[in-house]
């Protein structure tokens, strides 16, 4: 499966240089960068998108046009995402936007996605001063919403994976937008203005300038940490043990809960070394796909 993945996406990558007018799905940029497809092969793929993303929105002839901040107010923020909802990146943030200082900040999240009612999607309802549902608008009156709302910065989660909705964000809803948690690489669009990232994930500090530097948007790099991460209590306190989960109670456990096909041979046989090397662990994985799992025993 990742091998046809791999040779897939790389014959779409230069089929799309051969043919400058070809769009591509964000999904197919979002399965590049997991997979470690060649940089350059994912930036010509990203650059598609993007493409796609502001040609879709040609057609509406004005744009937004924000007004600017007055100041001494709070700064409005928005955060707009598919994944308020049980998804790895929810909870890293569900309990993120309760703690910003209500005097210098006020807090919207527009949810994209779906509500699955759980538990971690309640817990970013209750953090947000206003949680607004943008999946029944389209993607003008979505923008319209958010530029109605006074937002200044607009951050957007999860860069290309699937449900997003960049096509809002080509609208320049916000004066300020800016792309956080979801791709740590270059989304390439130009209605980004700025990107977080830091030193670890960070393509342009060992890339060439030519191919780790957008022509768009601006790197932001925090100096201690990318995500930011919300338990709703201390990890010590959470009444659990090792054994409901089979995990022996004194092996050092390496963790990773990746989708199987983000796990290359070169990957899982790099981690099959460091196991040797460190006595008494253990490799917890999360098997999305049994029938893998399965071959590889």
């Amino acid at each position: 499966c990742r091998p046809l993945l791999e040779r897939g996406l790389g014959r779409l990558a230069h089929t799309v240089r051969d043919d400058p007018e070809r769009l591509v799905r964000p999904i197919q940029a979002f399965h590049a960068l997991a997979i470690g497809l060649d940089y350059a092969d994912y930036r010509v793929l990203a650059r598609r998108v993007a493409a796609r993303d502001t040609r879709a929105v040609q057609p509406i002839v004005r744009q937004f046009r924000p007004e600017p901040r007055v100041l001494g107010r709070r700064l409005h923020l928005g955060f707009i995402s598919p994944a308020f909802r049980d998804h790895p990146s929810a909870y890293l943030v569900r309990n993120t936007f309760r703690n910003y200082d209500r005097a210098r900040f006020s807090v919207t999240a527009y949810c994209i996605g779906v509500d699955d009612g759980s538990e971690v999607r309640l817990d970013i309802i209750s953090g947000c001063d206003t949680f607004v549902s943008l999946a029944a608008l389209n993607d003008h009156d979505a923008a319209q919403r958010i530029n109605d709302d006074g937002v200044d910065i607009l951050i957007q989660f999860e860069g290309f994976l699937d449900g997003t909705r960049n096509g809002i964000l080509a609208l320049r809803p916000a004066a300020i937008q800016v792309a956080h948690i979801g791709v740590v690489a270059a989304l390439e669009a130009n209605y980004f203005d700025y990107q977080f990232c830091e030193a670890l994930s960070d393509q342009s500090e060992t890339l060439s300038a030519s191919a780790g530097e957008s022509a768009f948007e601006k790197r932001v790099q925090f100096a201690d940490i990318y995500s930011p991460y919300g338990a709703p209590m201390a990890p010590w306190s959470i009444p659990i043990a090792r054994s409901d989960y089979g995990l022996h109670a004194q092996a050092f456990v390496f963790c990773s809960f990746n989708n199987d096909f983000k796990i290359s041979e070169e990957i899982f046989m790099t981690w099959l070394e460091i196991l040797k090397a460190t006595p008494g662990s253990i490799l917890w994985l999360r098997a999305t796909n049994e029938g893998i799992w399965k071959r590889c025993v």
